[in-house]
This record gives C-alpha cells, structure tokens and sequence, in this order.
C-alpha cells in the first residue's frame, strides 16, 4: 500500500503545464556528457537492430523506431529516477505508476516531418474524465537550437540528423497498456506493457 502525499511544487507546475499546454520541460536536467553517452548507447542499441530482421520498426522514409532495453542504455536509473522525472509522474499518475516502455526514434535526412500525434487510441479514462493516464518522456540525442523545435509542432531542417530516446511512463493497473514514449513531457504520444519499475 502506498502512502499517499501531496505533489511537489515542482511537480504540480509541470503538470499544470501538461494540462494547460500539453507538454512540459525540463531544460539542463542532465549534463553534455550524459547526453554524449546517451547518444553512444542508442546509436549502439540503433546498429544492433538495424541489423537483424525486424529490429527497427520503419516509420515513413528515412525514420526508424526502436524499443530497447534499460540494461543497454547506461543512463536509465538517472533517467527514471532524476527529481524532475519522479515529481512530474507522481503530480500526474500518482505514485503507483510504472515505466512501460524505453525505446528512440531517429529520422535521418529525408524523413518525411511527423506532426504531433498519438501512438495509440486515447485510454477511454482521458477520454471521459480528461485525466492522463500515461505520459511520454523525450530526450535529444543531438544538439538543438530554438529552430529545430524538437519540443514543439515546427519542422525540423531534413538535414539534420536526429535521435530522440523515449520512455513511457504509466499509472499502475492490471492491464500495462497506456501510451507511448524521456526530459520533455507529454500528452501527445500514447504506453506499452514493458514494467519495469514499480
């Protein structure tokens, strides 16, 4: 049984954030270096499964999604248990929830832009009460400036290449289905059914 407490201040913010806009961010939540490793894991993760059938699921031309596991991304415990990430999931899910999934996207140049969307059908609890039951968090795996816009609806420049490695966090039921997607929030990307924290 689970004590319940109140959300942090930072964590209420975000989640205001994440029902008044539907998305947050958490800016300089890991250092350069961190972000360079990250980027060193999925590329390893990206060539691995580019490498055998059906490792990389094809999402358009020149776009590659990838589902891997915690143990090949060395960054995963800072990940899932950095404060900004535990305060917003706990202001928004409660504190049962659970990671779901950890995966990344990469488009390489000349991939079709892919606007803001769901991975799967709305949870009909969004539905009916609007209350999230499943968050997405986003990271970049290469450096960004403002005209990117890798949190936002713009287009990115085609000629840069970009990885962004994903995990989904969702509230705790017997079923794990939720929606998709590590430290941007949010509403627009649906969970799948990996738990791996409790």
């Amino acid at each position: 049984m689970t004590t319940a407490t109140s959300p942090s201040p930072v964590g209420e913010r975000a989640r205001d954030d994440i029902y008044r806009d539907g998305i947050t961010a958490c800016r300089g939540a890991f250092s350069t270096e961190w972000a360079d490793r990250m980027r060193h894991d999925v590329e390893a993760a990206f060539a691995e499964a580019i490498a055998r059938p059906d490792g990389a699921v094809g999402r358009g031309p020149h776009r590659y999604y990838v589902e891997i596991h915690p143990e090949q991304f060395r960054g995963f415990v800072d990940l899932v248990t950095h404060p900004w990430v535990t305060a917003v999931c706990e202001a928004v899910l409660g504190p049962d929830y659970e990671i779901v999934e950890l995966g990344f996207d990469t488009p390489f140049p000349g991939a079709e832009y892919q606007p803001w969307h769901r991975d799967f059908p709305m949870h009909e609890v969004t539905r009916r009460e609007r209350r999230l039951n499943s968050l997405a968090f986003n990271l970049t795996a290469v450096d960004t400036v403002e005209e990117m816009g890798p949190s936002r609806s713009r287009r990115a420049p085609s000629s840069t290449p970009a990885t962004r490695s994903s995990t989904a966090c969702s509230r705790r039921r017997s079923s794990t289905r939720g929606t998709r997607s590590a430290p941007c929030a949010s509403t627009r990307s649906a969970a799948t059914s990996r738990p791996a924290r409790r």
